[in-house]
């Protein structure tokens, strides 16, 4: 596919409309996010989460304080998507509640290199929505968009050593740790943490096993 047609395929879909569990929806699961274009319709959704700082744990910056900066930061997130990032092409969304149309947070593709075929992710969500299957659900939509929809080969993440509890997910999706970088993050309190670098090709990603869990989780909500 070329840059053109891929551009072009970005925007007229999206994880929510292409995911299986539409249609007959084999697993029986409830869909309880959508992602949608980024906005500032949603800026005040953005700023709530935006504030907490339990979000920024794994953050090498802190939780904004004023709206203005989370407007910033928005409008940066939306320049990416013209400009590039990361040497490639790159793509937002904003994570949206169905139940209540909140947004919850936002999931992201950058340095999108069309002729590998590869990308790689990214994503936070609210501490409130953190639990309860909400990020599983996230991660299999938007893992699944990428090798059916967008035919890309590999994915990859690149996260604080410390966040043991996404790193260990993404093994259960299929992903294989690929390295280390260290001293990577130079955190708030000017602490030093590794980077542990995880990758997944199209043929590796457990589906089945992911919305399971997020079966699992969404159960104990």
């Amino acid at each position: 596919m070329n840059k053109r047609s891929f551009i072009q395929l970005l925007k007229k879909t999206s994880p929510s409309n292409e995911s299986s569990i539409k249609g007959l929806n084999k697993w029986n699961y409830s869909q309880r996010v959508r992602f949608i274009n980024l906005s500032f319709d949603y800026l005040d959704d953005m700023h709530a989460y935006s504030t907490n700082p339990k979000f920024y744990r794994f953050f090498e910056y802190d939780s904004f304080k004023t709206k203005k900066e989370t407007r910033e930061y928005l409008q940066k997130l939306m320049d990416r998507e013209t400009n590039g990032y990361f040497g490639g092409l790159v793509k937002y969304w904003f994570l949206q509640e169905i139940k209540t149309k909140k947004v919850i947070g936002t999931v992201g593709l950058c340095g999108i290199d069309t002729r590998r075929r590869s990308a790689e992710l990214t994503i936070g969500i609210s501490p409130d929505y953190s639990q309860n299957g909400f990020f599983f659900e996230a991660q299999f939509q938007i893992i699944e968009f990428c090798f059916k929809t967008l035919d890309l080969h590999r994915l990859t993440s690149l996260t604080n050593c410390d966040n043991t509890g996404l790193i260990q997910f993404e093994k259960q999706c299929g992903y294989t740790q690929e390295g280390i970088f260290r001293d990577y993050y130079l955190m708030q309190n000017n602490i030093r943490k590794d980077a542990i670098l995880t990758g997944i090709l199209s043929g590796e990603f457990k589906f089945d096993h992911c919305i399971l869990l997020a079966k699992l989780a969404q159960g104990s909500s």
